[in-house]
């Protein structure tokens, strides 16, 4: 028998991404800056998002002959210009595919070649790697789209002269209606995420549209409970847009709320602090490495941190004895969440309640959701005892289509009756707390980041000393 989420069921609306963050009525005419670099040199304001995102799906159109359906990977540290590129992106009707812009060729080819994809948002520092994954797979190179640099990257490598900047793709855009793509919401795909596993190379996951307006909302839930996620709020975004973390819970949930996003293209602990101070940061989300430093240096001491009502932690598990460090030192509130890039990602979530009772857990299951566990030895064998461990398995709205172009690793990614197995195990107390203790999976993390033991055999076995 499948558990419930102990929070009160949610509405979930039958609205793509574009609907579900713009058909409202403050939609159209704020000015009120929510995006922001820190520096505050690129800022955007809720109306320029949409007129912008609406002028870059037009010109996506115009120029690439877009279609629906049609694949735009993003290779770029986090900058304010991408929320309007991925947004007029899925307006059309198109898909994105976020990468890591610390790939090299290689890894891009793969991506690239397994999305489909036909065009690239870029930034100049990238642009080696890029060239070269999209000329391997075929990418014209008028088909690679420049945005600014972020203040921190520097490269001496020049455009081919063949690249697009995105300043003039907008403004070669549509002021007025720009036609778009009829959706469905449960169906269509709006990304693409890449997710390694233990076998191969990383797997493209499918988010629909609904997958990710559903977890927005089921993220809401706790955020408000927590007394955060209001439009007065500010939130510190440095974790990568292209990881489904950033993408979902620092891109689509602060704007979902019109609270304003601090966009950071790297970290880097003085800048952290710097940040939190001269912006008045009320909500920041980081990883266990940024738990650890800040609890062990001494420059948060040198900043007005006050500000910060608490932090949130994810993408690795977190011991109760770096969050007692952290509030002992310097009075900071960190709990902790749990999710995958198949859920889009929130499963479990911390609320402010359970601190710090409850520190060594990543909280209780979200609305909407169910899950069960089954047994390690047995996987036709359901755990139903408290505080025995179990592998993870989640059912809900929020839960991936499948693995793009892999119906095998699909079919063996889901129970008989429809549950997504995460290959983690925990174990769950009789209130519904959930302690993440081993995986399933032989995922080797590094910086909170998936790195595939197959994946690099495959490349070590590509060097001519190496036999086996």
């Amino acid at each position: 028998m499948a558990l419930n989420s102990p929070f009160p069921p949610l509405r979930i609306p039958d609205q793509d991404v574009w609907d579900f963050l713009f058909d409202r009525p403050d939609a159209h005419n704020s000015e009120k800056v929510l995006f922001t670099s820190e520096d505050l040199s690129q800022r955007y304001t809720a109306s320029a998002v949409r007129e912008t995102a609406l002028r870059f799906g037009d010109a996506l159109q115009r120029h690439f002959s877009w279609r629906k359906g049609h694949v735009l990977a993003v290779v770029s540290a986090n900058s304010v210009h991408l929320p309007p590129v991925i947004w007029g992106t899925l307006y059309i009707g198109g898909i994105v595919s976020p990468a890591s812009h610390t790939y090299g060729s290689r890894e891009l080819e793969h991506q690239l070649r397994d999305s489909g994809a036909s065009a690239i948002v870029t930034q100049q520092p990238f642009l080696p790697a890029v060239l070269k994954a999209a000329s391997a797979i075929g990418i014209p190179h008028g088909h690679i789209v420049l945005l600014p640099d972020a203040r921190t990257c520097t490269s001496p490598f020049a455009p081919t002269g063949d690249n697009l900047e995105f300043s003039e793709l907008v403004q070669s855009g549509r002021r007025g209606p720009v036609p778009r793509a009829r959706l469905d919401p449960r169906t269509d795909i709006a990304f693409l995420v890449y997710s390694s596993g233990t076998t191969g190379l990383p797997k493209g996951v499918e988010l629909t549209h609904r997958n990710i307006v559903s977890n927005v909302l089921m993220f809401d839930a706790t955020s408000s409970i927590n007394q955060a996620g209001h439009s007065e709020d500010v939130v510190l975004a440095f974790l990568p847009f292209y990881h489904i973390y950033g993408l979902t819970i620092l891109m689509h949930h602060p704007f979902h709320k019109r609270a304003r996003v601090v966009v950071m293209p790297r970290f880097e602990l003085s800048l952290f602090c710097k940040a939190i101070e001269s912006h008045r940061v009320s909500v920041a989300y980081i990883v266990p490495p940024v738990a650890a430093q800040l609890a062990q240096s001494s420059l948060p001491a040198q900043h007005d941190l006050s500000s910060i009502k608490y932090m949130t932690s994810g993408a690795a598990p977190l011991s109760d004895q770096l969050c007692k460090a952290l509030f002992a030192r310097w009075g900071l509130k960190l709990v902790q969440g749990y999710g995958l890039s198949e859920t889009s990602p929130a499963v479990f979530m911390m609320c402010l309640d359970d601190f710090p009772t409850a520190m060594d857990t990543v909280g209780r299951l979200l609305p909407n959701q169910q899950i069960k566990l089954l047994d390690i030895d047995d996987s036709t064998i359901q755990v139903t005892v408290a505080d025995h461990p179990g592998e993870i398995c989640v059912r809900g709205p929020n839960v991936f289509r499948g693995y793009h172009n892999n119906d095998s690793a699909t079919r063996a990614a889901f129970t008989p009756d429809g549950f997504f197995r995460t290959g983690d195990v925990g174990v769950i107390d009789a209130f519904g707390y959930m302690r993440i203790t081993d995986r399933i999976k032989e995922l080797i993390k590094y910086k909170g980041f998936q790195v595939a033991p197959a994946e690099l055999e495959g490349l070590l076995l590509g060097h001519d000393a190496v036999a086996d």
